[in-house]
């Protein structure tokens, strides 16, 4: 078993928008929340299969997850195994979603870091979230002469 954090992203939100969450929270997967208890996990190179980033997520292939914040903690991993799923919700936590795979070979995958990168645009003013300040690739694609510098606004890309 396998506890782990992802971000936790609103519905019908473009594939384009979503790419930020993930590179931000350093991982490779976020939790999509698409109502009336369909909670769907997406992976980073599962969002970058769809031909067009301009897409809502609801495109993207996902695992289900499985809403046990009522149950019990000592019967989730055996309520998920009945079910024959492999990931459950268990509620918000710092960074998002707090979730459980019930082997860590189907979690892990998912807390690793995604490769993406952002710039490091200097001078970000407090009030301004990271995703509207930073330039992220993807969904932007890397300049070939020099990629290590944003064709946006100039800054270094680690």
């Amino acid at each position: 078993m396998l506890n782990f954090e992802l971000p936790l992203v609103r519905s019908n939100i473009r594939i384009h928008d979503a790419f930020a969450d993930i590179i931000e929270s350093k991982t490779s997967g976020l939790l999509f929340d698409a109502g009336a208890g369909d909670l769907r996990l997406l992976h980073f190179k599962d969002m970058l299969e769809v031909a067009d980033d301009k897409l809502l997520i609801r495109e993207v292939k996902f695992k289900p997850v499985v809403d046990v914040i009522s149950i019990a903690q000592a019967r989730r991993l055996s309520h998920l195994l009945d079910l024959g799923s492999y990931f459950g919700f268990v509620g918000q936590g710092p960074e998002g979603a707090r979730l459980f795979s019930v082997e860590e070979p189907y979690g892990l995958p998912y807390t690793l870091a995604s490769g993406g990168l952002r710039c490091s645009r200097p001078g970000r003013p407090p009030a301004t979230p990271a995703r509207k300040w930073y330039h992220y690739c993807p969904p932007h694609v890397l300049d070939q002469v020099t990629p290590s510098t944003c064709k946006f606004c100039g800054a270094s890309i680690p």
